[in-house]
């Protein structure tokens, strides 16, 4: 049997540690080993992670001085001995098949590197969004081309969590230290690593919606990142396939009215970068308003600056993300 290493993160999730430990252990898929590394945790995460340990001799527990999360996971990579690496976020827990599903997905293709599951979205205990990936028999399985294009009309998600990977996707590659919104920063890399990526639309991911979480900090800085991100994703794209420019356009705006929706209004640095992304809107907002696979909520954030200013935008998207996530 292959042998899965599956990567944990852990930094100040102690409430939401053990049932996430707990859903990894009790997989139907035996042959794996639990790596948890520890990145400077100020609460009792570390004392949880040791307890587990006591408990499984598959688990191996690493602790090191706050680095952040892509150091973490290239430090979870290195120490790694699997045939297959996943990752999982200390916040989040994994169906009971999730190892199981994501490897029985390799038989749809030779040519694979990467298989991906659905993932749904938790809050206060309540199931939210999740994807499409039902293609044919609830299997999309795509070419790098097709992947792009998905990503970049934001059909498929864009985190490092939820897939599968052969190990020596990483010989040649590592998370960006010091760079916020690594996800999108890596998913063009994890994308040109493989000649075929295969979904698989059954849900074996739960990933909570945390106020405190990294992922919803809105610092100018990581706003920024996001957009820097975004950019070289679609440089990769275009490397790949130049017929996907209009997507590409419709992704960057799509990042761009994100970071318009949350960004402080105030600040000089902040004021110099709203004034590039509108300069942006003014040339490329009638790509995304004629294009068919663009997102609505993209045209319709369009239309209400152009007719409503900055501050109806605004307003009417905080609206919009309440909404959504409480769905």
């Amino acid at each position: 049997m292959k042998k899965v290493s599956v990567i944990v993160p852990v930094y100040n999730t102690s409430l939401f540690l053990d049932d996430c430990i707990s859903s990894i252990l009790d997989q139907d898929y035996k042959e794996f080993e639990l790596l948890l590394i520890n990145d400077g945790s100020t609460d009792n995460s570390l004392d949880i992670c040791n307890k587990w340990k006591a408990m499984d001799s598959r688990i191996r527990v690493y602790s090191k001085t706050n680095g952040g999360l892509s150091d973490t996971r290239n430090c979870g990579i290195q120490a790694s001995t699997g045939d297959y690496i996943t990752f999982i976020d200390s916040d989040d827990y994994v169906s009971k098949n999730y190892l199981s599903y994501l490897l029985k997905l390799f038989s749809y293709s030779d040519k694979c590197s990467i298989t991906t599951c659905n993932r749904q979205m938790v809050k206060e205990g309540k199931l939210g969004h999740k994807f499409n990936y039902n293609d044919k028999n609830g299997v999309m399985i795509l070419s790098r081309s097709e992947t792009f294009k998905k990503a970049l009309y934001t059909q498929i998600a864009h985190g490092a969590v939820a897939r599968l990977y052969r190990k020596e996707v990483f010989d040649s590659l590592k998370f960006p230290i010091g760079l916020k919104h690594e996800d999108t920063y890596m998913l063009g890399d994890f994308v040109n690593s493989d000649e075929i990526m295969v979904f698989g639309d059954e849900v074996g991911y739960f990933y909570r919606i945390n106020g405190d979480s990294i992922v919803h900090s809105n610092s100018t800085n990581r706003l920024m990142d996001l957009v820097i991100a975004t950019k070289r994703f679609g440089n990769l794209a275009l490397a790949c396939d130049e017929n996907l420019r209009n997507a590409v356009i419709c992704k960057v705006i799509h990042a761009e009215l994100s970071v318009l929706s949350l960004i402080k209004l105030d600040g000089i640095e902040e004021k110099k970068f709203i004034s590039e992304i509108k300069q942006d809107l003014r040339e490329n907002s009638s790509v995304v308003l004629k294009d068919r696979e663009a997102l609505k909520r993209d045209k319709i954030a369009i239309v209400l600056l152009k007719f409503g200013g900055i501050k109806l935008f605004r307003m009417v998207f905080e609206i919009y993300s309440r909404v959504l996530r409480n769905e």
